[in-house]
């Protein structure tokens, strides 16, 4: 993976860790147990120590940029919509790591999903 790229995957990384950090930490009103566990893809009992691990996911993600191959698919996801809303300002100044970011996101979307090779 080249440089930019990492740059670009690290950056997602570290959105993800701030925002599981604020869930973890604080109240959030707006979220119900139902939408995390929705989030989360766990129990109402399995929140906490989810949260936890998807840090830690995202932390290893920052120091091994590879690893986001290794994600879910709703992961996968949340990581293709944190790169769509950043876009413009990542290509700014880094234009080559966000192609090679949406080259990357859209393999593993393809590993989900087959037919995305027939549409595209």
């Amino acid at each position: 993976m080249e440089p930019n790229t990492q740059k670009v995957i690290q950056q997602i990384a570290e959105i993800q860790i701030e925002a599981l950090q604020k869930l973890k930490t604080q109240k959030i009103e707006e979220y119900t147990e139902a939408d995390l566990c929705k989030l989360l893809q766990v129990g109402p009992e399995e929140i906490q120590d989810s949260i936890d691990k998807h840090i830690q996911i995202y932390k290893d993600m920052v120091q091994s940029p590879d690893m986001i191959k290794m994600l879910t698919e709703y992961q996968t996801c949340l990581c293709s919509y944190i790169l769509w809303k950043m876009e413009e300002t990542w290509v700014l100044y880094n234009q080559e790591g966000v192609l090679g970011a949406w080259a990357i996101l859209t393999a593993a979307q393809r590993k989900f999903h087959p037919e995305y090779q027939i549409i595209l």
